[in-house]
């Protein structure tokens, strides 16, 4: 009786079960991209959720596939450390227009990132991130002369505006309360400078003159180091004579005379002219070419007799 029950069932509804579990499957096929969801590495996703409650701000979907309703939909964004290079122009103290390029490295904050969702958008860097370093990049470079942000102050001016940029995320603003940074900003880099070409040619001119200022002042202590040296000879000899007596000088002298001679005589290029005619007279060494023998002339042969 049973077998008879479900027989008359199929055929009755096996044509309408066969077109439903038709359209399911199709339904299936065709919006299984919005229900299963897949979110890469290094992504979280916030849900949205159009018939409810709007943005979900409950924690954000961790990377991996996830099923949801095929009427929500999911937006993804990128928790892995990002960095971006932005050029600004800035004003210093001094009234003068420099442009500069900062390069600055942030991460969102997972913990806040449907609020992030919901208050900025996924457009946060051109919305939030860039102006405030702007704003406070200038505001902090407002405070140097050209030439101080140029060639000192650099890395100074750097760690101020991280902190101001980090004391401006955390603070209470327009898009999150007291407390709560959206975006956790790691380190700013200002990365080049471009100043205008006539406070860039007084910068040199003013580093040159300072490296000249220097090599005087090093040939100054050369020339009195030498003033020193000359002094301590002179008293070495003054000190040499007065131990010798003046008796012996004149033979000190002759011996001195006999050394250099012999050193000049020992050179490879010398040869030996003997000037003076008595004993006390020293051979002079002047430009000779070693130990070889002169040269012979060349004697013309005889003419043959003839016979």
């Amino acid at each position: 009786m049973t077998s008879g029950f479900f027989k008359r069932f199929q055929q009755r509804y096996l044509m309408g079960i066969t077109l439903g579990a038709m359209i399911v499957g199709l339904a299936l096929i065709f919006f299984s991209p919005r229900i299963l969801i897949v979110i890469p590495a290094g992504y979280a996703g916030v849900l949205f959720r159009p018939l409810s409650i709007g943005t979900d701000l409950g924690p954000a979907l961790d990377e991996g596939a996830h099923l949801v309703m095929p009427w929500n939909s999911v937006e993804n964004y990128d928790m892995r450390l990002q960095t971006v290079e932005e050029a600004f122009n800035v004003i210093t103290r001094d009234g003068l227009a420099i442009d500069t390029s900062i390069v600055f490295r942030f991460r969102i904050n997972e913990k806040y990132l449907p609020l992030l969702h919901k208050n900025v958008g996924a457009d946060y860097l051109k919305v939030m991130l860039n102006p405030e370093v702007a704003a406070h990049a200038r505001e902090v470079v407002a405070k140097y002369d050209a030439e101080g942000f140029y060639s000192l102050y650099r890395s100074q001016v750097q760690a101020e505006i991280l902190a101001a940029v980090r004391r401006g995320l955390h603070d209470e603003n327009s898009y999150s309360a007291e407390g709560i940074s959206l975006v956790e900003v790691d380190d700013i880099l200002i990365k080049g400078i471009v100043l205008p070409p006539i406070v860039a040619a007084s910068i040199e001119r003013k580093v040159e003159q300072y490296h000249r200022l220097l090599e005087f002042d090093y040939r100054l202590k050369t020339e009195t180091k030498e003033a020193q040296r000359k002094e301590i000879e002179g008293e070495g000899v003054h000190g040499l004579f007065a131990k010798i007596g003046p008796n012996q000088v004149p033979e000190y002298l002759r011996l001195a005379q006999i050394n250099a001679t012999l050193a000049l005589a020992q050179s490879s290029n010398a040869k030996v002219v003997v000037m003076g005619g008595d004993t006390k007279g020293l051979p002079l060494v002047l430009n000779a070419e070693g130990d070889k023998p002169a040269a012979k002339p060349a004697v013309p042969p005889r003419p043959a007799a003839a016979k």
